[in-house]
C-alpha cells in the first residue's frame, strides 16, 4: 500500500477550520463535481475546509480553480487499488479541522448542513448525523433501498441522542477518529461497529433533525440484492473477526430469526416517516414483504461473514459505493439533471465545466 501524496493546497485563511469535509474519488474530479457543487453552495462555506482523495493526480483531471471558493482545500493522492474505507481514513488524518465529515458522490447536503453540524458539535457530542431525503423518488425499488436504509433518520423531526446513526455520511470529532490509528480504515468500513465502540468509550451519538441531505438510492434489482447482500457480509465478517468458533457457530445458527425481529421495528419507523405521503402507494403496500426480504438478504450475507469473516466483501461494497450513477435506473437520471440545474442556478455558476453534467 503506497503513502498518501499531498499534492494542492488552497488556503485563504489562516484559522483552523470548523469542518474538514471528507470526499473520496474512486478516479476522476467529475466523479464528486456535484457534490462539491453542494458544497460551494454551503452556508458556512468560509468554515468548511474540502479534502478530496484520488488515486492519481494525473487523471484527476480537475478544472483550474474547482476549488477556490473553499477557505481552505487539500487533494490527496493516495494511490490505486485502495478500498473506499481506507480513503476516507486517509482523508480523516489529513484534515485539519476538528470536525471530520465523510461526503459521497451520491449525497448531497442541503445549504445549511454544514452550519447545523457544526453547531451540533459544541455539545461535545463524538459523532452527529443529518436527516435523509430521497433524491431519486421517482421509482418503487428506490424508495425500498431508501426505507431499508435511512428509514430511521427519515421520521424524526426532534435533534436529539440516539443510539445509532446513518453510515457514510456521518461526521465526527477528529481526535476520536485519528486514536484508532491504523485500525481507522477498518473501523470505517462498518460504522456500525466505530460508533458502539464510541458508545463503550462512553460518547454520546446525534441526530440534527436540521442538517438535510438528499441520497440517490440503488434503482436496478440486481445492484439492490448486491447491496444488502455485501453490507450484510462486511458487516459479519468484520463484526466477528475477534469472536471464537463456538461463537460464530452460535451467531450463524440463530441467524434466521434475526429478519422478523429487525422487521417490526423497521416498519414502525416506516409508518411514523415524514415523506410517508410521497411515497407511491405500490411502496406502500410493499413494505412489509420487501422488508422482510431486504433484511433476509443482509442476514444471509452476515451470516456468511460470521462463517468465513469479511473475505472480498469489501472490495464488492467498495465498488458499490462509488459510480451510483451505474446503479440507477434510467428514468432516475433525469433527477440529476434537474439537480445540476438548480444548483448551477444557485450558485450563478458562469464556468459550467465545474458542475460536470451525466451523460444522457
Amino acid at each position: 500500500m503506497s503513502s498518501p501524496r499531498y499534492l494542492d493546497s488552497v488556503s485563504r485563511d489562516s484559522s483552523t477550520p470548523a469542518l474538514s469535509v471528507v470526499l473520496p474519488t474512486p478516479d476522476v474530479f467529475a466523479t464528486v463535481a456535484l457534490t462539491i457543487a453542494h458544497l460551494r453552495a454551503q452556508t458556512a462555506l468560509d468554515e468548511i475546509e474540502l479534502v478530496l482523495v484520488a488515486p492519481n493526480r494525473h487523471s484527476l483531471a480537475m478544472p483550474e480553480g474547482a476549488l477556490n471558493d473553499f477557505s481552505v482545500a487539500q487533494t490527496i493522492e493516495c494511490g490505486e487499488g485502495q478500498f473506499l474505507c481506507d480513503i476516507k481514513a486517509i482523508g480523516a488524518r489529513a484534515a485539519t479541522g476538528k470536525i471530520v465529515a465523510f461526503a459521497e458522490d451520491h449525497c448531497f447536503p442541503a445549504p445549511n448542513w454544514a452550519e447545523k453540524l457544526i453547531s451540533a458539535h459544541d455539545l461535545s457530542h463524538a459523532a452527529v448525523g443529518p436527516r435523509f431525503y430521497n433524491a431519486n423518488p421517482r421509482t418503487s425499488l428506490s424508495w425500498q433501498d431508501y426505507l431499508l436504509n435511512f428509514g430511521e433518520w427519515s421520521e424524526r423531526n426532534e435533534s436529539k441522542e440516539v443510539t445509532a446513526l446513518p453510515w457514510h455520511n456521518t461526521s465526527y470529532k477528529r481526535e476520536l477518529l485519528v486514536a484508532y490509528g491504523e485500525h481507522l480504515g477498518l473501523m470505517l468500513a462498518a460504522e456500525g461497529l466505530l460508533m458502539e465502540d464510541l458508545k463503550k468509550q462512553g460518547h454520546k451519538l446525534y441526530f440534527e433533525s436540521g442538517a438535510h441531505v438528499y441520497h440517490l438510492n440503488t434503482s436496478r434489482l440486481l445492484d439492490f440484492t448486491r447491496g444488502f447482500f455485501y453490507s450484510g457480509w462486511l458487516f459479519g465478517g468484520l463484526r466477528s473477526r475477534s469472536w471464537t468458533l463456538p461463537r460464530r457457530a452460535l451467531q450463524f445458527l440463530s441467524s434466521p430469526l434475526v429478519p422478523f425481529f429487525r422487521l417490526s421495528s423497521q416498519v414502525k419507523h416506516l409508518y411514523r416517516s415524514r415523506e410517508v405521503g410521497a411515497i407511491p402507494s405500490e411502496v406502500r403496500v410493499l413494505w412489509g414483504p420487501t422488508l422482510l426480504i431486504g433484511s433476509t438478504i443482509h442476514v444471509i450475507g452476515e451470516a456468511i461473514g460470521y462463517l468465513i469473516g469479511p473475505g472480498d466483501a469489501l472490495r464488492h461494497k467498495s465498488d458499490m459505493e462509488s459510480h451510483r450513477i451505474k446503479h440507477l435506473a434510467r428514468i432516475d437520471l433525469h433527477d440529476i439533471a434537474q439537480r445540476e440545474k438548480d444548483i448551477a442556478l444557485k450558485l450563478n455558476a458562469e464556468d459550467r465545466n465545474q458542475v460536470v453534467p451525466v451523460a444522457p
